[in-house]
C-alpha cells in the first residue's frame, strides 16, 4: 500500500509543479479561493501559509496546496485539505474492491467523498477548466464509483478523466486513471490503450491492472507470470508477493488486498 501512496504523492506533486507559474511570484494578482469543508468563501491568502487543521487530541498542519481552476489560470484554488485526503484514502478505495478498517471509516470516507465532488463539480464542468481541477475530480467520483454511490459519479469520472488525457496525452497519472476506470468497469480492450501508454511510461501499477484484467478474461497463466516479472525487478514488494499468492490460490481480485488503517474524520 505503501506504493499507492508514493505514486500518487508523486502524481499529485506533478499536478502541483504544473500549476507553480500560476502559484508563485504573482499571488497579489490572482484570486485565490480557499477549498475544504464547509468553507467556499473566497478569499486572498499569501501562498506559503501552511493550512492548520486542528482537532482536540492534535494538531496537523498541512502544506498550502494553490491550483489554477482554469486554462487561462486566472483563479487558483487551495486544495490543501482536498489533497491531503486523496492521499490518505487512495490505498483504500483506488481499485475495486474498496478496503476499510471499519464500516465507520468506510462511512466518513463516503461522506467526504460526496462533499468534495460537490465543491468542486462546478469547477470541473467549466468547459475550460483546468487539467489539475479535472485529475482531482475524476479521482474524487472514481473513488464514489468504487464504493457503489451511483452511477452518475462513474458518468463524471470518465467524462473528467477523458478531458484531462486530451489536454496532456502524455500524462502517466491520466493514462492510469483511465486505464483503471475502464478495465475494471469491464471494458478490458479500451482500456489497454491506457494502460499500455502508462505502462510505456514507467507505471507499474498499470502492469498490475492489466493482470487484473488478464484474470477476469481467465488468461491466469498470463496475469501470473506479468506479475512475477514484476516481482523479478522488485523482489522485496510485497504487495507484489501478496498478489502472486492470491493468483495461485485461485482468487480473481488482486486488488483484494489489507488496507491501512486509515482514520477519516467525520464531515461536520
Amino acid at each position: 500500500m505503501k506504493q499507492f501512496q508514493k505514486q500518487l504523492s508523486i502524481a499529485l506533486g506533478l499536478l502541483i509543479s504544473l500549476s507553480a507559474c500560476a502559484t508563485t511570484g504573482n499571488a497579489t494578482g490572482n484570486q485565490i479561493e480557499q477549498f475544504g469543508i464547509n468553507n467556499q468563501q473566497s478569499v486572498m491568502l499569501p501562498s506559503n501559509i501552511p493550512t492548520p487543521q486542528v482537532s482536540i487530541s492534535d494538531v496537523n498542519y498541512i502544506q498550502t496546496i494553490n491550483i489554477p481552476t482554469t486554462t487561462q489560470a486566472d483563479t487558483v484554488l487551495d486544495v490543501s485539505v482536498l489533497d491531503d485526503f486523496i492521499i490518505d484514502v487512495t490505498p483504500n478505495v483506488r481499485h475495486y474492491p474498496p478496503n476499510f478498517p471499519s464500516s465507520t471509516q468506510r462511512y466518513n470516507a463516503k461522506e467526504r467523498i460526496k462533499q468534495f465532488v460537490r465543491e468542486l463539480q462546478p469547477y470541473a464542468d467549466a468547459p475550460n477548466a483546468s487539467y489539475e481541477i479535472l485529475m482531482r475530480s475524476a479521482m474524487l467520483n472514481s473513488m464514489a464509483r468504487n464504493l457503489d454511490l451511483g452511477t452518475t459519479y462513474a458518468v463524471n469520472a470518465s467524462k473528467h478523466v477523458g478531458r484531462a488525457v486530451k489536454m496532456q496525452p502524455d500524462s502517466i497519472e491520466a493514462n492510469l486513471l483511465y486505464g483503471i476506470m475502464l478495465s475494471e468497469g469491464g471494458a478490458f480492450k479500451t482500456s489497454r490503450k491506457y494502460l499500455d501508454k502508462a505502462v510505456e511510461l514507467g507505471s507499474v501499477e498499470a502492469e498490475q491492472t492489466i493482470a487484473q484484467s488478464e484474470l477476469m478474461n481467465d488468461k491466469r497463466t498470463n496475469a501470473l507470470q506479468r506479475l512475477q516479472r514484476l516481482q523479478m525487478n522488485d523482489p522485496n514488494n510485497v504487495q507484489l508477493a501478496q498478489q502472486i499468492a492470491i493468483v495461485q490460490e485461485g482468487g480473481y481480485r488482486i486488488w483484494d488486498l489489507p488496507a491501512p488503517n486509515v482514520s477519516v474524520k467525520p464531515v461536520s
